[in-house]
């Protein structure tokens, strides 16, 4: 039978099979999940498989489609197994083309000098900057770090992008996950070049500038140079949580919205205005197509003349590219380029564009660049949103065709506002329902108001904000934007309005502990299979929705919880909830603990419920009861000869001691090999440990020994 043509000569095979036949067209929207597949074989893998892995599976991928030519039946699957190795060979050859230096152990106080690669404020007052390092004294080339982050201590003013500086640092390596199965920070700060971070202990020295840089590397760095000036700009015309705001929707700097107004935002679920994406995209792209053509028609000459079409395609085009570049090209970003930019390329080459194929598209060019993404949240997210919005309302028409007729008419100014609320509400709740298992997953929220919210703030956003803070960018260079930034300012305040007004009815958020991975991957499993598929079959898809929520249901949470260098322990009470024994060290880590047990309490508030009913603490020992065990927590200057003669069945040691006689010791020297650990405690008294080393094992960004914190 001939590639790609439905069966001829015979009758489709009945059920599923004839069901999945008839599906045939659909098959390539499944390419760019098998590209993520292959990523994640190379990604999860608690050992760093070698180079020659990558090797074999490209040539695995060759072979699997020379095969898929030659043969009928199997074909489907042949084109599936050489695009899962095809990303799992390009995930190979992009951590072997970086190959970022990682720092190996905490360096004492060191001078360093380097240039500054990006440079951005945080709401704790101390800015951060991206350093390219001269070098690390003591180190050999390979062994330095050539990227760190360093938090600045307060200085007036920020280094641009291009700075030379030099400066006094201590460097640390990059951060490891704060709890058993919590997110790899290491990973994701290596992938983006990081290779250390590091906290000034002075004021930096601006250093006279150094010879040229590569043209790529001034090109990058004249990018950084435009985004650190409009950033500035914006932030001196609108000063607060809407200048961070506008500059976030124009330049992607999000490190400056107050805290309190950044979650107001992801309480009503409009935090994701903040990521550049296809709203912001398609204002800025169809809203320059739109400008030229009618440029254009009043300059009859040309509009007789000309395919004006073509030309504002091409136009809107180079207008979102810029766009792209000036905003950081975060993966949202990237995405809603790449299915826009083949909007106009389809109108240049005048041919038709499919939404699905446009997602399927978009998301493998963003594996194929940047494997890694796939484990990212924003691309998660990202594209949860846009491929279940393509996929309700293609259903949605195909609805109403078969209706016969719509389901509002947009007959005057009332149908067309109920059509527009119609739509709203249905992509506010498809988007919705899309993103809430992974913002669960990796931020233990859920915001229940979210359609009241968005259906509000829409018009405000799609009318006023995104229009003139985009009209201001473009104004910018000649000095003529204050009055653009000022309207966009009035809507961002209004934005704001309806989050804090959102964010404060009872229930608006729920916060939820964090589900087993294989939940989340099921939850993908089932959507993509309700989004791409057609038909009845689709509904299919549920089934391991339903099997992730009773995995996420059922699975049991950790009865004590230890810190990386047992600087912190969090015993579970007998209410269930975590009860931490201190609320100041590691207070970044317990937090995470916290959010991810679902528990919306501040680490200090837990702390305090500890002191008064589960944690006793005298002369350096904390002692708790936790399912029928004593556990003990010796401080750092606490006597091991006394944890271990009060006959404790666990000792949590903040020191190396030497293991107690009866039960189980852990000491600070356990948990700087293994990572922070996870006890269960089953009903028989036996305990069971998980490690953060059991997840991720040795891959090129993990440091064992002697790792610290920025």
């Amino acid at each position: 039978m001939p590639q790609g043509q439905p069966f001829r000569g015979e009758a489709p095979p009945p059920g599923f099979l004839g069901w999945l036949a008839s599906q045939r067209r659909r098959f390539a929207l499944w390419a760019p999940v098998a590209l993520g597949c292959g990523a994640l074989v190379f990604l999860l893998p608690a050992f760093e498989p070698p180079a020659w892995t990558g090797v074999a599976a490209l040539a695995l991928a060759g072979g699997s489609m020379l095969a898929r030519r030659f043969l009928s039946r199997g074909a489907v699957v042949l084109a599936g197994l050489a695009l899962v190795a095809l990303g799992y060979a390009v995930a190979v050859l992009r951590a072997e083309t970086l190959a970022t230096p990682v720092l190996r152990a905490p360096t004492l106080a060191v001078e360093v000098s380097g240039r500054v690669l990006d440079a951005f404020g945080h709401r704790d007052g101390r800015a951060r900057i991206l350093l390219a390092l001269d070098g690390v004294p003591g180190l050999k080339t390979g062994e330095a770090p050539a990227v760190v982050r360093v938090a600045l201590r307060k200085i007036d003013g920020l280094p641009r992008p291009g700075d030379r500086l030099a400066l006094r640092v201590r460097l640390t390596p990059l951060t490891l996950p704060v709890t058993p199965g919590g997110y790899d920070f290491a990973r994701a700060a290596w992938f983006d070049g990081i290779g250390a971070y590091g906290y000034a202990l002075g004021p930096p020295r601006l250093l006279p500038p150094a010879e040229e840089a590569s043209p790529v590397a001034a090109v990058q760095q004249w990018i950084a140079g435009r985004r650190f000036d409009a950033s500035a700009r914006i932030h001196a015309l609108l000063p607060g949580s809407t200048g961070a705001i506008a500059a976030a929707l124009t330049v992607g700097d999000r490190s400056q919205i107050a805290a309190r107004d950044d979650e107001a935002l992801r309480d009503s679920s409009l935090a994701h205005v903040l990521s550049i994406s296809g709203l912001h995209m398609a204002i800025v792209g169809l809203g320059t197509f739109g400008l030229i053509r009618f440029a254009g028609a009043l300059v009859p000459a040309i509009a007789l003349r000309f395919q004006l079409k073509k030309w504002a395609a091409a136009g809107a085009l180079l207008a979102a590219a810029v766009y792209l570049a000036i905003s950081g090209a975060s993966v949202p970003a990237q995405r809603s380029f790449l299915m826009i930019g083949l909007v106009f390329v389809a109108v240049l080459i005048d041919r038709s564009a499919f939404t699905l194929r446009m997602v399927a598209v978009s998301a493998g060019v963003v594996l194929l660049l940047a494997p890694e993404s796939v484990l990212d949240p924003s691309f998660q997210m990202s594209f949860a949103a846009v491929t279940a919005l393509v996929a309700a309302f293609e259903a949605f028409e195909d609805w109403q065709v078969r209706r016969g007729r719509p389901l509002v008419m947009r007959d005057g100014w009332g149908g067309r506002f109920g059509y527009w609320l119609l739509v709203a509400v249905l992509a506010s709740s498809v988007a919705g329902a899309a993103t809430a298992p992974y913002a669960a997953f990796h931020f233990n929220r859920i915001a229940f108001y979210g359609v009241l919210a968005n259906v509000a703030a829409m018009p405000v956003i799609s009318f006023v904000i995104m229009p003139f803070c985009a009209l201001g960018l473009v104004l910018m260079p000649f000095g003529l934007d204050a009055w653009a930034f000022q309207v966009a300012g009035w809507g961002i305040d209004a934005m704001l309005a309806i989050a804090r007004w959102t964010s404060d009815l009872p229930g608006a958020a729920g916060h939820v502990a964090s589900w087993p991975d294989l939940a989340l991957g099921l939850v993908t499993l089932g959507g993509l299979w309700l989004a791409l598929w057609r038909g009845r079959w689709r509904l299919a898809g549920l089934a391991p929705i339903a099997a992730a929520m009773a995995l996420g249901w059922l699975a049991l949470p950790p009865d004590i919880l230890i810190d990386r260098d047992a600087k912190n322990v969090a015993v579970r009470a007998a209410d269930g909830r975590l009860a931490v024994v201190s609320g100041r060290r590691a207070r970044f880590r317990a937090t995470e603990w916290l959010e991810r047990d679902g528990d919306e309490r501040a680490v200090a508030a837990s702390a305090r419920a500890g002191r008064e009913g589960v944690w006793t603490c005298e002369d350096k020992l904390c002692v708790a009861r936790v399912r029928d065990l004593d556990v003990g927590y010796m401080e750092r200057a606490g006597s091991g000869a006394r944890a271990c003669a009060a006959g404790l069945d666990i000792v949590i040691a903040a020191r190396e001691i030497e293991p107690c006689a009866q039960g189980l010791t852990l000491t600070a020297a356990d948990v700087a090999r293994d990572g922070a650990m996870a006890l269960y405690i089953a009903p028989d008294g036996t305990v069971s440990i998980d490690t953060v080393r059991r997840h991720i094992g040795e891959r090129r960004w993990t440091v064992w020994s002697g790792e610290g914190e920025l």
